[in-house]
């Protein structure tokens, strides 16, 4: 999914850029909370007016059945497309779109694991880049699709930021991609030494025939958790052991990316902080020689 552009400024064709901008996040998204769509739609604004101009919008668009707001496992709502949104999605994409009125993942477990990914990756989208939802990922149809990741990785990522690479003329190359993972719950050493095997395999084909590279992996992880500690213990277990055959350990470092959210209850996001494996280890004064 990219953002669509506001051509025109009249307030008609604002209404209908706000429009396809919800529209299509809920059809790429499954289900969305307020705070995430009214920061994609209102990226610029404060949050007053972002606040106010969403409740607005997303009033209206309920009373229309464009959308359809549901409270989720949080006990706040979130909102999924409604008949007629999704007979307009269908019509801006030219695929079949179904209503989300059955979408289950609303109300089970993984609403907390899942709100941290997609509020990440509506800043990406924010930010002008392309990304693939976990849901697009294991709902829609697509050249990304979760059997073949299963089929190559084992596993599927909680979402994908995809970036265009192209040469001096102009002519595109592929895409270079970033990894995104979710940590929001605990996670035993097993599961990170899987995840540090696919952060060892920067540089290597996504998918086999295809022109996606995997360019980083990003962790994604309330701050203040023990999230970030275990990481890096585990990517210093897998140097050590990979020693031997890693040629620049440094850069291999620095494409591994920890995302701190800055959370506050019930689930307001405050904001997010970056670093990469390589600035924290050496921080620690973690040993990176090889």
């Amino acid at each position: 999914m990219r953002l669509p552009h506001l051509q025109q400024t009249s307030p008609v064709a604002r209404h209908r850029y706000s429009l396809q901008c919800i529209l299509l996040a809920l059809q790429h998204f499954g289900h969305m909370r307020h705070r995430e769509l009214s920061r994609l739609v209102w990226p610029t604004a404060s949050n007053a007016v972002r606040e106010t101009s969403a409740s607005r919008l997303l009033k209206r668009l309920c009373d229309e059945g464009f959308i359809v707001r549901c409270i989720n496992s949080l006990g706040s709502y979130s909102y999924v497309l409604g008949k007629q949104g999704a007979k307009e999605a269908s019509n801006l994409l030219n695929i079949p779109v179904f209503d989300g009125k059955r979408i289950s993942g609303v109300q089970g477990r993984d609403v907390f694991h899942r709100t941290l990914g997609t509020a990440w990756l509506v800043e990406q989208l924010v930010a002008g880049r392309e990304v693939r939802s976990e849901f697009s990922i294991n709902s829609l149809t697509g050249d990304i699709t979760r059997s073949a990741l299963l089929e190559q990785w084992g596993r599927t990522p909680d979402g994908l930021v995809l970036h265009e690479v192209r040469d001096e003329a102009g002519s595109f190359l592929h895409y270079n991609v970033d990894w995104l993972e979710v940590e929001a719950s605990y996670k035993g050493r097993g599961h990170r030494e899987k995840m540090m095997d696919v952060a060892w395999s920067v540089g290597r084909q996504l998918l086999p025939k295809s022109p996606y590279y995997l360019d980083r992996m990003v962790f994604l992880f309330e701050k203040g958790s023990a999230h970030k500690a275990a990481l890096v213990r585990s990517a210093s277990e897998q140097l050590e052991a990979t020693k031997q055959v890693v040629d620049d350990p440094d850069s291999l470092l620095r494409s591994i990316a920890l995302v701190e959210v800055d959370v506050s209850l019930p689930l307001t996001i405050q904001g997010f902080t970056e670093t990469d494996l390589y600035a924290c280890m050496r921080r620690k004064e973690t040993p990176l020689e090889t």
